[in-house]
């Protein structure tokens, strides 16, 4: 594990899972996303291509800029942990109900690097449904953004023997 005591760029949400920015270099990356999201959209308009193609040709930039942005948020962030209200704050502890819970690779349940079972076991629903529904998403949008999603998310998730007991 590498030591981030360097200036985050971005501090994990309060509620729920993810980044928000917390320095200048942070808000400079969510607003050179924005600006590509919304070039992509404009430049939506002129394409004249249809069906498979056009999906292509748009999707793929909003899952490769997404992606970016997910690898630097943690990168260069804290670690996202799920919680429901801010653990600092010892005045939150006896009003706010927090809790953590932790995303990982399933060991047990895995097919190729358990990404998918360890989301079943996240949201604590069969695995099997979360196949379905990727094989659904890489047949609607093509094979390349199914691999890409799921390339990403067995890099970004630890497994669940390097995640340390709290």
């Amino acid at each position: 594990m590498e030591d981030k005591t360097q200036k985050l760029w971005f501090r994990r949400k309060s509620f729920g899972w993810g980044w928000t920015p917390c320095s200048a270099e942070g808000w400079l990356v969510m607003l050179v996303y924005l600006v590509g999201i919304l070039k992509i959209v404009l430049w939506a308009k002129y394409i004249q291509a249809s069906g498979p193609d056009a999906l292509c040709t748009l999707v793929m930039p909003f899952v490769l800029l997404t992606s970016i942005l997910i690898c630097i948020c943690h990168i260069k962030g804290e670690d996202p942990k799920w919680q429901w209200g801010n653990i600092n704050n010892a005045n939150n502890k006896n009003n706010m109900k927090t809790y953590t819970k932790k995303l990982y690779k399933s060991e047990d349940n895995k097919v190729f690097f358990g990404v998918l079972g360890g989301l079943g076991e996240y949201f604590d629903i069969d695995p099997v449904i979360f196949r379905v529904f990727y094989l659904a998403f890489s047949a609607f949008t093509g094979i390349a953004p199914g691999i890409l999603a799921y390339l990403v998310m067995a890099m970004v998730m630890p497994k669940k023997s390097h995640i340390s007991h709290e």
